[in-house]
C-alpha cells in the first residue's frame, strides 16, 4: 500500500508566521497605547520636556494635563503675563522649571505702575523705570479735547491710545519737555545721569483703563487697582484775601471747600449750615492760614493722627499748640518780599480777580485793604454793585476815582516782562530744625520753603511762604492757574482719600504686568546657560503611530510574498 510521505518540516515558514503574528500584535498594541494616551494621558507626561517661545502656549496646554518632572524653556521673545502665570501654576504642582535666553536676552528691566491722585479732576500718577539710553513708547488712552498728529498715530496703532515717546537719557539729564510728548501732561523727574538707569513721573489728566510701555523687545503694562473717595476740605483763617484766593482756586479745581472765617472775638462766618466735627469721616484735609485755629488745635491734631491731612501756611505754624506736630522745629527770620513785574505801576492780574467782588477789584495796588479784609465777605458782596459815592454836585470825588479806576483798567499781563518763578518774589520764613521723619519738599536757594512729616496715620505739610495771595495777583497770564495747580498739587499729596478696589475687566487683568523681568525671575530664578535652540523630539503618539504603520506594512508584505491572502 502506497503512502504519501510526510511533508518535510519548514522551520523558516514557521518563524515567518510567528514574526507576522508578532508584527500584528505590535501594531495592535501601538494603536491601543496611542488611543489610551489620547484619552487618558499627556503625550509628554513625566520625564523632561522642552519648548521655546513659539511652542510655549501649546506646551502649557499639554503640561496642564500631565505635568512633566522637569520643564525647560528657551525664550526668544518676552512671554506675556498670562503665559508666565500659567507656567507658574504648573511649577506649583511640582514641576521643576528652568529657562534660558535664546539668541539674545529677551527681557528689558522695566517698571510701570499707576495710581490715582486725590484730586477732583481724577488725574493718574504714572511711574516709569527703564535702562538709560533706551527709548520707550508709553501707550496711553486719549484725553478729551486733545488732538494732533501724535494723538492720531496713537489711535491708529493702539486702538484709541495716544503715544508718548520718552527718552530716558533726556529725562535723566533733565531735558525732557513734558509738553512735547504728544500731549502728555506731567513733569518727568530723574536724579541719575544720562546712560544710567532712569525713572520718570508723569501725571496723566484722566483715569486710563490700562497702560502699556514698550522698550526694544520688552514691554510692561499697568492698570489702576484702586479707586478713591474724596471728601470736603476745611479752610480756617481770618477773613481776608489769603483764604479767598485759596478757596477760589480749590473750588475751580473741583474741591468742595468749607470755610470758617474769623471776623473778630466771638465772631465767625461758616460756609456750612452747622459746623461739623473735624474728623476723617467729615474732611479730607484742613488748611490753616493764621492763628485763628488756636481753639481747634487739639481737635485738628487728633484728626491728623487718625489719617487726615493738615496744611499750615506761613505764620500759622507759630501757635505753640502745634508743638510736636510740625515738620520744622523752628522758623528763621523772614526774608522780605520783592516786587513782581509791573507791580510798582499798579498793574493787577484781571483773570485772578474775575470772580472777586467789585470793591475788592478796585484796589489799585496789589495790597489788600485792611478795612475790607476785616469785613464780612457777605457784606462786601452785598455792596459789590453799589455806585461810587458822589458829592453835592453829583461828581465822584478824585480819591474815589483813583481807587475805582483800576477796576476797569489794564491787565498788565500782556506787556509785563517775565517774572520767573513767582515764589521767588514772595516773603519767606525759612523752615529750620526739621523734626524726626520730616522731609524738605521745596527749597528756595539754600532755605527750606516746604516740608512734610507723617504724624500718626496722617501728614502735616508746612509752608514758609508769606502772603501767597500775591502770586495769583501777579501781572502774568498764567499766574492764577499756576497758583491753582501748585496749591491743588500739594493738597493731593496730603489729603486723606479712602481707597477701594477698582473693578477690572478681563482685558485689564491680562495687561497688568508692571515688572515683567522681576516677576519672571522671582518665579523661576535667573536664566541658566543656554542660547542653543530646542532640539526637535518626535511626539510619543507620533512614534506609536509610526510603529503601528510600519508593523502592519511588514505584516502585509510578508504575507503577500509567501502567497497568503
Amino acid at each position: 500500500m502506497n503512502t504519501i510521505p510526510p511533508r518535510p518540516r519548514d522551520d523558516a515558514a514557521l518563524w515567518r508566521r510567528a514574526a507576522e503574528r508578532a508584527l500584528y500584535l505590535i501594531a495592535v498594541a501601538a494603536l491601543i497605547a496611542m488611543l489610551w494616551l489620547l484619552v487618558f494621558a499627556s503625550p509628554q507626561g513625566g520625564g523632561h520636556a522642552r519648548t521655546d517661545s513659539a511652542g510655549l502656549t501649546q506646551a502649557l496646554a499639554t503640561w496642564s494635563r500631565v505635568a512633566p518632572d522637569e520643564a525647560d524653556v528657551t525664550l526668544n521673545t518676552q512671554p506675556d503675563a498670562a503665559a508666565r502665570d500659567w507656567l507658574r501654576a504648573i511649577a506649583a504642582t511640582g514641576t521643576s522649571v528652568s529657562w534660558q535666553n535664546g539668541a539674545a536676552p529677551v527681557f528689558t528691566p522695566l517698571g510701570l505702575t499707576a495710581e490715582p491722585v486725590a484730586d477732583p479732576k481724577h488725574p493718574t500718577r504714572i511711574w516709569v523705570a527703564a535702562p538709560g539710553g533706551t527709548v520707550e513708547e508709553l501707550i496711553l488712552p486719549p484725553v478729551e479735547g486733545q488732538s494732533g498728529e501724535g494723538q492720531q498715530a496713537g489711535d491708529a496703532e493702539a486702538g484709541g491710545g495716544s503715544h508718548a515717546a520718552i527718552d530716558r537719557q533726556a529725562v535723566a539729564a533733565g531735558q525732557n519737555d513734558p509738553q512735547a510728548s504728544d500731549g502728555v501732561l506731567g513733569m518727568p523727574i530723574a536724579d541719575l545721569p544720562a546712560g544710567q538707569s532712569g525713572g520718570g513721573l508723569i501725571q496723566w489728566p484722566g483715569r486710563p483703563d490700562a497702560l502699556r510701555l514698550l522698550a526694544g523687545e520688552g514691554h510692561a503694562g499697568a492698570v489702576l487697582h484702586d479707586s478713591l473717595t474724596l471728601k470736603p476740605v476745611l479752610l480756617l483763617a481770618r477773613a481776608g484775601w489769603e483764604p479767598r484766593f485759596a478757596a477760589a482756586a480749590l473750588e475751580r479745581q473741583g474741591w468742595q471747600v468749607e470755610m470758617r472765617l474769623s471776623l473778630g472775638p466771638d465772631r465767625e462766618v461758616v460756609s456750612e449750615d452747622e459746623p461739623s466735627p473735624i474728623t476723617t469721616e467729615t474732611y479730607a484735609a484742613v488748611l490753616v492760614f493764621d492763628d485763628s485755629a488756636e481753639d481747634l488745635a487739639q481737635e485738628i491734631a487728633g484728626f491728623v493722627r487718625d489719617g487726615g491731612g493738615l496744611m499750615l501756611f506761613g505764620k500759622a505754624a507759630a501757635l505753640p499748640q502745634w508743638r510736636g506736630l510740625l515738620p520744622a522745629v523752628r522758623m528763621g527770620l523772614e526774608i522780605e518780599a520783592t516786587e513782581f513785574a509791573g507791580e510798582d505801576e499798579g498793574a493787577v492780574n484781571a483773570a485772578a480777580l474775575s470772580d472777586m467782588p467789585v470793591e475788592q477789584n478796585a484796589i489799585g495796588k496789589s495790597q489788600p485793604s485792611q478795612e475790607l479784609a476785616a469785613q464780612n465777605p457777605a457784606e462786601i458782596e452785598a455792596r459789590a454793585d453799589a455806585p461810587p459815592p458822589q458829592d453835592a454836585a453829583g461828581a465822584v470825588p478824585a480819591d474815589v476815582e483813583e481807587r475805582t479806576e483800576p477796576a476797569t483798567l489794564q491787565n498788565a499781563a500782556d506787556s509785563a516782562p517775565p517774572i520767573g518763578d513767582p515764589r521767588d518774589h514772595l516773603a519767606l520764613t525759612p523752615l529750620e530744625g526739621l523734626a524726626d521723619g520730616a522731609e524738605v519738599l521745596e527749597r528756595r536757594g539754600d532755605n527750606a520753603a516746604i516740608a512734610l512729616r507723617r504724624f500718626g496715620e496722617g501728614r502735616v505739610w508746612q509752608s514758609g511762604y508769606v502772603d501767597l495771595w500775591r502770586w495769583p495777583m501777579a501781572a502774568q497770564d498764567d499766574a492764577a492757574q499756576g497758583y491753582q495747580d501748585w496749591l491743588a498739587g500739594w493738597l493731593s499729596l496730603v489729603a486723606q482719600a479712602p481707597r477701594g478696589d477698582a473693578t477690572l475687566g478681563v482685558r485689564q487683568i491680562g495687561l497688568d504686568d508692571p515688572a515683567p523681568m522681576a516677576e519672571w525671575v522671582a518665579a523661576f530664578g535667573p536664566a541658566g546657560p543656554g542660547g542653543a535652540p530646542v532640539a526637535e523630539r518626535p511626539d510619543l503618539i507620533a512614534r506609536l503611530f509610526a510603529t503601528a504603520c510600519l508593523a502592519l506594512l511588514l505584516h502585509w508584505a510578508s504575507r503577500r510574498l509567501r502567497g497568503a491572502m
